[in-house]
């Protein structure tokens, strides 16, 4: 959860956030593979903590708003239950499958500067205390999570890295896009040009899934709600009351493609 960055998009509507397994809220995952808490960091659970919070509330359709991991948790969740969903709003979406975008992702992460030389806490300072990243700065987030100097964020940077690393292994050898073509709900991409997921990834998300169009932001990275907050909350506003926003496109599925 992102310490109420959305909050714009509750105007007029009832929005929701929860802290995943793994977060800060969630008990200390720890290093032993066998460590109870660990074993259940998957994607399948993932889906089924979302499925009990929209009973829990007596949503009988929700649209969900997912940001990086959060875009594939949405799509699991809406292949898993689709008479639940109406929407999807997917920002800066992680790669949709394995080989070759996610080894791309993470060898991009690895041509960012080394962690050493970041200043981390004051890194921390300046994501914690800003409401919005300069246009096109692109921060490596990472150190932020695990480094101990940031210890304002001691429990997300405990276990972030454990809960991605054991999320990643139970997605397996992942290719969506055959369970993306059946999700029918309007769905919004919204993706920054400088974004470390390659940018091919994006398009096949949009290319694969039968109602959904992409919106792109130039020159920003893979936050586009704090790099261009004006600019998205005004596309966000359109697609959440029904519209299409400005700009926001379709991608057409190349015959034959692989």
């Amino acid at each position: 959860m992102e310490d109420a960055i959305f909050d714009p998009l509750a105007r007029g509507r009832t929005l929701l956030y929860y802290d995943q397994r793994g977060g800060a809220g969630y008990p200390y995952a720890g290093d032993n593979p066998s460590d109870s808490h660990l074993l259940t960091l998957t994607a399948d659970r993932h889906v089924q903590d979302l499925e009990v919070i929209r009973r829990h509330f007596g949503l009988r359709r929700m649209t969900i708003v997912g940001h990086s991991w959060g875009t594939g948790l949405a799509a699991l969740y809406t292949h898993t239950y689709p008479d639940r969903v109406n929407r999807l709003l997917l920002v800066g979406p992680m790669p949709v499958r394995r080989k070759p975008h996610f080894e791309q992702f993470v060898s991009n992460l690895h041509r960012e500067p080394p962690i050493g030389s970041l200043d981390l806490p004051g890194l921390a300072e300046h994501l914690e205390g800003a409401d919005s990243l300069s246009h096109g700065e692109n921060v490596r987030v990472e150190p932020y999570w695990f480094n101990a100097s940031c210890t304002s964020r001691d429990g997300d940077s405990r276990n972030t890295q454990v809960a991605n690393e054991t999320g990643w292994r139970s997605l397996g050898d992942w290719d969506w896009r055959p369970m993306l073509s059946t999700l029918e709900v309007p769905t919004l991409v919204v993706f920054g040009t400088s974004d470390n997921v390659p940018a091919a990834s994006t398009e096949e998300w949009v290319e694969s899934l039968p109602n959904a169009r992409l919106l792109t932001f130039p020159g920003v990275g893979h936050f586009p709600h704090y790099e261009w907050p004006k600019q998205f909350y005004e596309a966000a506003e359109s697609f959440l009351r029904g519209e299409w926003p400005p700009g926001a496109r379709v991608r057409y599925r190349p015959r034959g493609g692989s």
